[in-house]
């Protein structure tokens, strides 16, 4: 399982958990989205900087795999 960090605040549709301490949500095999509409991504984060359809996370085993998807601000990774 692979965790994102999110800003308090942030939507978590139907089936996502959180936990309020760490501010994480599990991300789980296959492609997962991330953005502003609730329609197209399964982890939604309202905010301005955050594009309507950010990037993409796709799980495969242990191995996981970040693709912008033309968002406005970019995407940053914390190693």
């Amino acid at each position: 399982v692979f965790y994102v960090m999110l800003a308090k605040g942030s939507h978590l549709p139907h089936g996502m958990t959180t936990d309020e301490e760490k501010e994480t949500v599990s991300i789980f095999e296959g492609e997962n989205f991330i953005g502003r509409n609730s329609k197209e991504c399964n982890v939604v984060v309202r905010h301005l900087s955050v594009s309507q359809r950010h990037c993409k996370l796709t799980v495969k085993g242990k191995k996981g795999y970040i693709t912008d998807l033309n968002s406005k601000n970019g995407v940053f990774l914390h190693q």
